[in-house]
Order: C-alpha cells, then structure tokens, then sequence
C-alpha cells in the first residue's frame, strides 16, 4: 500500500475470486477428496517461511506464505479439484510484491534507448551513466523512470488476457514474453518523448505534472495498441466456460477424514509462528552494547572536530559511530552503524538504508563495482563506489560485518543474520563505511587501501566491544 509500483496486488484476490466463480459449474459437481499427502510440501514452505521471517526479507515469507494456498486446497479437496483451479491458484503469486530486483536494468535500458533514440533524432546528448543532458536541459533517470511500475502490470494483465483469450499454452506464453518488451520499448518511448519535448520547449514542457501525463498518454496508447493487436489473434471460444464436469460417482469424502486433514493443516501452520516467536525471545534477551570510535592507530589520527562530509543513510541502529580519521596525506571518514535485536522495518539490509539517500539527485555515481580488502592472511570483497564531488572523485567503501565476517553480499549476510536467529542467537551485525576524497578515485582509493590495512584491527576491536556488551 506503500508502493505505486504494486498497487495492483490489490486486484488479484478478487481478480482470483471471479475466475473461480466463473468456473463453478465445473468444480461444484465434483466431490471433495482429501489428499493429505500434500501437506507434506507446507514442511518446506514453512521452513522457507521461517527463514524469510528470521532474516527480515518479506519476499520469501509471502512468497512461502501464498504458496501454501494451492497447498491446502490440494490437501483439502483433491487434485481433481486444484487441476480445476489451477490458474487462479497460480494467479495468486502476482499478490506478491516482487521485481525491485529488476529496477537497476531496467533504468540502464531506458538510459541506453533514449540516448540512442534522441541520437537518430538528431539531437546532440551526452550521457554519463544515468545522467543525460542536451543542449537545453539535463536529465536523471531515476527509480520512477525505469518503468518497473508498467513492466509488472502490464505482464499482470498479459497473463489474464492470455488465459481468457487463447487455448494454446504457447499462444499465451509468447503473449507474456511480447508484453515484457512491448512494456520495455514504451517505457523508453516515453522516457524519449519527454526529454525531445522538453529539448524542443526549453524545459517549458515536459517538466512538473506534464512529465506524468506525457508518459501515462504514451504508455497507454502503446500498451492499448498491443492488446487490441492481441484480441486480432483470438481463439475462438477461448473465454467460454468449460462445461461441467462429468460426475464420476465418487462419493464425498467422510466428514471425519476432512476434519482429520484440516486439523493437521492447522497444526503444520500454527508451528512455524511458534518457532519464529521462540527464537524471537531468545535473541531479545540479548544486551544491546553501544559502538565506539575505532582508537587511533599507525599513521592515523582521530580527529577529535570531525565535520563529516556526509552521513550514510542507515535507519534504525542500535547505535553508530561517525568519525574522520587523519593522516600526513589525507583524511578517511569512518562510519559503523551497529545493529542489534532486529525487527521488520528495523533492520541493516532494508530497503530505505544505503549510502547515499536514493531521493537525493545531487549525488553522481561514476561507477560502482567490488574491491577486494586485505587484513593479513584474509581477504574479502566490499562493494567501492565513486562519486564526482567538487572536490575531484569521492570513493566510498562498505560491508557487511556479521559476528567474525565480512561480506558485501546482501543475500550472504541475510543468511548469516536468519541463521544466528533460527539457532536462538542475538542478530547483532553492522555496516562499515568508508570514504575519502581526492581530485582523482585512484589517489582516494589508495588511502582508503592504507587505512583499511592498518585500521581494520580497530575496528573489528570496536563492533567486537559492542557484540559482547553485558
């Protein structure tokens, strides 16, 4: 209810209601058969469940959670009743809110079109990354421009008009794959008409609430194009209602063996929560420590008026320490935010936590991409970015820390998180940044590999101090 994105999760109950309705004169005359070995599969669904609970990540949870629906109506009803079903069982998985995933692609993609469309329109543009500027105006393509919002819809109502439409299954799924790159193409387009008008008008249009009707108008003549093109393509008959079924004299299940099979379903469902709320209580009990300042090492000073250039935006920590460092030949800042009890909403890897504010369009990325961190014998990958600043190029290093591991990788610390959890451990971790700045990213980076060398000790001392907190 948050996101623009996925309003339309809201359609696909009801959406899932009014095709089983459709269809109720084929399943009303067929009796009710019990399949209790289906309750097998809400073992790994609740597990997965589980995990996504214990490691915050809602995706996994809803995914497990909508999946045990086709589940239960196999194990109470039989598979001759889920066949039946089968589409708006399916149907269901479009209630989840899924594809950020897919966001940064597909903002390259609309970069990569406009560029090339307003190119064989003649008209000069520059491009560094996601940023475009023309002779008259300069343009940044966003979150909201990567047309994720129209991709997912669009494929949403594709599947629906592809089921009543066509009988073929390859008919239907080559009309899905089509809206994927219709979507695509019009987003682009849209992406297109919008920096040409504002090129052609100064920036006197294109700007404010035109920048939305200009892009709705596009989108939804080229998408309402490709579905009247599709209806051209109908099975006759496609949308009719199946004829009842055949009654084959099955008598219905005993009222016993039903209750028998919900009483365990409820059972197998109620377990999970239970676990989950065990390990919640245990890792609670756990004292929350505060971080300190990594002490002065080497060559490096703390420096005791630190003005910070910028503050990372991670949400809800336990606590956080911010500090610049000094040496003969620069500075580093250092930043922790530590961790601790986590909840959803309140958690390190969370969507609204990162380095920088995503609303924030002042900051330029010039590239981003792995570094590899040595301390002695062990290494591991933070993930570098770079910056253009005033200054020159402004390299920013960070990671993961989880109780004795450094990682980069989201989906490992996840892992490492929901495990400390579901083995009743605290869930303390914490993110470590790093940044200096420099007139060129290969001098800041240099400092940077000086200080994590010599400074890593200290700060593993710090979140080692604050992890054992009594």
């Amino acid at each position: 209810r948050h996101s623009d994105t996925f309003a339309h999760g809201f359609l696909v109950f009801p959406i899932c209601l009014f095709l089983v309705w459709r269809s109720r004169d084929t399943i009303a005359p067929l009796a009710p058969q019990p399949f209790p070995i289906a309750l097998v599969l809400l073992l790994p669904l609740g597990l997965a469940w589980l995990v996504g609970r214990a490691a915050s990540t809602l995706q996994i949870e809803q995914f497990a959670f909508v999946a045990m629906i086709p589940v239960l109506v196999l194990a109470h009803f039989g598979p001759r009743v889920a066949r039946r079903m089968a589409f708006p069982l399916a149907f269901l998985f479009f209630a989840v809110p899924f594809g950020d995933i897919f966001q940064p692609t597909l903002m390259a993609i609309t970069a990569e079109f406009a560029e090339a469309a307003l190119r064989l329109s003649g008209i000069a543009v520059a491009r560094e990354g996601l940023y475009l500027a023309t002779t008259t105006s300069r343009w940044h393509v966003v979150e909201s421009c990567s047309g994720l919002r129209f991709t997912i819809a669009g494929v949403v109502l594709a599947t629906l008009f592809a089921h009543l439409s066509y009988r073929s299954n390859l008919k239907r799924a080559i009309f899905v794959a089509s809206a994927v790159v219709v979507s695509i193409f019009a987003n682009g387009i849209r992406a297109y008409v919008l920096i040409l008008v504002g090129h052609m008008t100064d920036m006197r249009l294109g700007g404010g609430l035109d920048h939305y009707a200009y892009g709705w108008l596009v989108f939804t003549l080229t998408m309402a194009g490709f579905f009247m093109g599709g209806a051209a393509f109908r099975d006759r008959d496609a949308g009719g209602v199946a004829p009842p079924a055949p009654d084959r004299s099955e008598p219905p299940a005993a009222r016993g063996r039903l209750l028998a099979v919900a009483s365990l379903a409820a059972a197998l469902a109620v377990a999970w929560p239970l676990l989950d709320a065990w390990a919640a209580s245990r890792a609670a009990r756990a004292a929350v420590g505060a971080i300190a300042a990594p002490g002065s090492t080497g060559s490096w000073v703390l420096d005791d008026e630190s003005a910070t250039l910028w503050k990372p935006f991670f949400h809800h920590a336990a606590s956080e320490s911010n500090r610049r460092y000094l040496a003969p030949d620069g500075s580093v800042q250092c930043y922790i935010a530590y961790y601790a009890n986590q909840s959803q909403g309140r958690e390190m890897l969370h969507d609204g936590n990162g380095i920088i504010d995503i609303e924030d369009l002042t900051w330029r990325i010039v590239r981003e991409g792995g570094r590899t961190v040595s301390q002695g014998s062990s290494r591991f990958t933070a993930r570098e970015t770079v910056f253009r600043v005033p200054e020159g190029e402004m390299v920013v290093w960070h990671w993961y820390w989880i109780p004795d591991e450094n990682t980069s990788d989201p989906i490992r610390a996840k892992w490492l998180q929901a495990r400390a959890r579901l083995l009743g451990r605290p869930d303390r971790a914490a993110v470590v940044v790093l940044a200096a700045t420099a007139p060129a990213s290969r001098d800041a980076a240099a400092l940077l590999e000086r200080f994590s060398g010599d400074m890593l000790p200290e700060i593993h001392q710090a979140l080692r101090g604050a992890s054992h907190a009594r």
